[in-house]
């Protein structure tokens, strides 16, 4: 789910930036990006916090595995 919200977050970013600047100013590309990253960036955060801890509980099992 992190992943997701985290993926779609980016696709909004990638459409702000792609706004002409006739239709959106940059100050209002700004705003809008301001209201955005937050909702990219812990999602972000946790999903690298997951994928760490599964690497190290693969890591445990293949060193169980060995013995």
């Amino acid at each position: 789910m992190f992943t997701q919200i985290a993926v779609v977050v980016s696709f909004c970013l990638w459409e702000i930036a792609a706004f002409e600047e006739s239709v959106v100013s940059s100050e209002q590309k700004w705003t809008l990006a301001q209201f955005y990253v937050p909702f990219g960036l812990v999602p972000l955060v946790m999903v690298a916090d997951m994928i760490l801890r599964v690497h190290k509980r693969v890591e445990i099992a293949e060193q169980l595995k060995r013995k």
